[in-house]
């Protein structure tokens, strides 16, 4: 303990060099993220394809991709903890292999992973479940044979749900299955009417059941969706584009109401736009109009929608031809009022394949693939919320085609971005963290109480999703006074309420910090007693001589726990034995604990006793002794009456 506190008074820091750098250092919001280094997540060699990314609300990291094994393609999965790196890949299909797969990470850590394998009757859809920090579970069956192309959501809650396509003879069929929180997938449900073929299926999910379902279906095609619960199933499909035009990929996303956003693209022949349509709750409701969002003269395709948790929506697409084509995006109001659309990519490039994340809060990043052929990079650009999307910025390397990117968010700030990157004859996924979130502050130890003068232990854990820590965390009590580290001694010098701040920063400079308040009471009085002066020594103690003994009562309190704190001094004739601390019991006594006397003679330790509470109080008679030894003698302190009566606990302040 002395080596510990030494360490500390090494690197005391004082309170107005805190004060200054708390000030001095951006708090994380409204800054624009920061894109981290490439990271291989597939070995070299794998020739890995279809990469899907996922994380949760702690900053954890699913990523599944599709690479060849033996005996056939494989899906396989590697996880990434917060401030961790990512972990060897794991084939989660089983035998008989897996293609084309989809993954759902809820913010509880739970995912769902979905692909197709071949069988002896056919292809089938299979999905696993991962549990919050564990590994994939054996994986199940889901469709019939002739099923293919699956698609999965998760809520929050843990309902879900996968759809995907089934050729059942005649044509291709929507089917679904779903899954209440808790429970397990169902059997298939029909959605597509048979007799016209189905495509592009597409689901969402929404805490409390709600499930939404899109597709577009027949020649010339055209968008229908469906919506229902996880428990009384889908009503009728309803179809949302105009017949007599081309209408295909849909995407679809659910509204705080209960209805949904279907976004996709409509080619009346002479050319593409993005149209967007508002199906309602109400299953007897008819859907909104179709509303062309892409501005007319060139072709708008590869539509993308999300919405947050207040009910606004961000739309983009890719438009354009011929090598100078751009993202674009626009937002859409609870109210349903549209923006113009803005360009999200730059000019001078092509741009392909955007995918958006939209977080509960209205932070959004859209990803893409830049096609200059001397420059293939992808590129991301970021929104704040309620605020406008920045210049774009590469997230990949140069010298090497990319494809496949997609992005998520994990509510707090962090995201990733993951793609697929070629070299030669070997393609390898690759991820890039996205940092606009400060450091996390984890198990703060500051406790309620203290006594003027008593070291206090304080200490404090902190972690950063993707980048390191700077040095800290820092510790300001007030001013001229501070200290760094994460465990850490300090003490009070007088009474009073003390505003306890711990700030810890990151590699980049974003800044978390907490808060704690302290209240700090006087030392107790203390008692002394002193052999009787002139009292004559027994012939058995004759060579005893009396030795002071000082001891001063206090409370101590952390979150339900209570201790009663006993310090004091002893001459040094006592040192080394241990003061006991007694409670009258009756007519009797009980030991409540021992506590050492040092070599220079400091007496400082604590009783537990919050088992002894009784109706919110606690009153003891105590006192304090030291056995006598060959050359000493030491007398009992008298009783006296220590009683607390416990304060309604303050609700701990709350940590960024």
């Amino acid at each position: 303990m002395g080596h510990m506190r030494e360490r500390v008074r090494r690197r005391r820091v004082t309170g107005v060099a805190i004060a200054a750098a708390l000030a001095a250092a951006p708090a994380g919001a409204g800054a624009a993220p920061v894109a981290l280094p490439p990271v291989d997540v597939s070995p070299a060699g794998s020739s890995a394809t279809a990469p899907r990314a996922g994380m949760d609300a702690s900053g954890a990291l699913v990523v599944v991709w599709q690479a060849p094994r033996a005996g056939g393609p494989a899906v396989w999965a590697s996880t990434r903890p917060p401030a961790g790196a990512p972990g060897a890949p794991v084939a989660i299909s089983a035998a008989g292999g897996g293609s084309a797969p989809a993954l759902a990470v809820a913010p509880s850590g739970e995912a769902v992973a979905a692909w197709w394998r071949a069988g002896d009757a056919g292809t089938v859809v299979q999905a696993a479940r991962r549990a919050p920090g564990g590994a994939f579970g054996a994986p199940v069956d889901l469709s019939a044979p002739g099923a293919f192309a699956p698609q999965v959501a998760l809520a929050a809650d843990g309902g879900a749900v996968v759809a995907w396509l089934r050729f059942d003879g005649a044509g291709t069929v929507v089917e679904a299955a779903v899954r209440p929180p808790g429970g397990a997938f169902g059997p298939p449900i029909p959605l597509s009417s048979p007799g016209r073929d189905a495509f592009a299926p597409q689901v969402a999910v929404a805490p409390g059941g709600r499930v939404a379902v899109a597709w577009n279906r027949g020649r010339p095609p055209v968008v229908e969706a469906a919506l229902g619960t996880l428990t009384d199933g889908f009503a009728a499909a309803r179809p949302l584009s105009e017949a007599g035009e081309d209408a295909y990929d849909p995407q679809i996303a659910l509204t705080p109401g209960g209805g949904a956003l279907v976004a996709w693209t409509r080619s009346d022949g002479a050319s593409a736009r993005t149209q967007l349509a508002v199906l309602p709750a109400d299953p007897g409701a008819a859907p909104g109009a179709p509303v062309s969002v892409s501005a007319p003269g060139a072709d708008a395709t590869q539509p993308q929608v999300a919405v947050d948790a207040a009910g606004a929506a961000v739309l983009t697409w890719r438009r354009g031809a011929g090598g100078a084509e751009r993202v674009q995006a626009l937002t859409r109001s609870p109210a349903g009022v549209l923006s113009a659309p803005v360009d999200v990519s730059p000019a001078g490039a092509g741009a392909a394949d955007p995918r958006l994340a939209l977080d509960a809060a209205g932070r959004a990043v859209i990803a893409w693939r830049r096609t200059d052929g001397s420059d293939p990079r992808v590129q991301i650009a970021t929104r704040d919320p309620g605020g406008a999307f920045a210049e774009p910025v590469s997230v990949s390397a140069r010298g090497a085609v990319v494809a496949d990117p997609r992005v998520a968010l994990d509510g707090g700030g962090n995201g990733v971005v993951t793609w697929r990157r070629a070299t030669g004859d070997d393609d390898i996924v690759q991820i890039a963290g996205l940092d606009d979130a400060p450091p996390v502050l984890l198990d703060v130890e500051v406790p309620a109480s203290a006594v003027a003068g008593d070291p206090v232990r304080l200490g404090v854990r902190a972690r950063d999703v993707w980048s390191p820590l700077a040095p800290g965390p820092t510790w300001s009590f007030g001013p001229g006074a501070g200290a760094l580290g994460a465990s850490i001694e300090h003490t009070f010098p007088v009474r009073g309420t003390y505003l306890v701040r711990i700030a810890q920063a990151d590699a980049i400079g974003r800044v978390a910090v907490a808060e704690r308040t302290i209240d700090v009471t006087p030392p107790a009085p203390v008692s002394a007693l002193r052999a009787p002066a002139g009292t004559p020594p027994r012939a058995a103690t004759s060579l005893r001589r009396p030795v002071a003994l000082r001891i001063g009562w206090g409370w101590q309190r952390r979150a339900d726990r209570v201790w009663l704190r006993v310090t004091g001094t002893a001459g040094r004739a006592l040192a080394g034995r241990r003061v006991i601390v007694e409670r009258r019991v009756g007519g009797g006594t009980r030991v409540l604990c021992r506590v050492p006397v040092t070599r220079s003679g400091r007496v400082a330790g604590r009783c537990r006793v919050d088992a002894l509470m009784r109706h919110g109080t606690i009153a003891l008679r105590v006192r304090a002794r030291v056995t006598a030894t060959r050359t000493t003698r030491a007398r009992a302190l008298p009783y006296v009456t220590r009683t607390l009566v416990p304060a309604p606990r303050k609700p701990p302040a709350a940590t960024p």
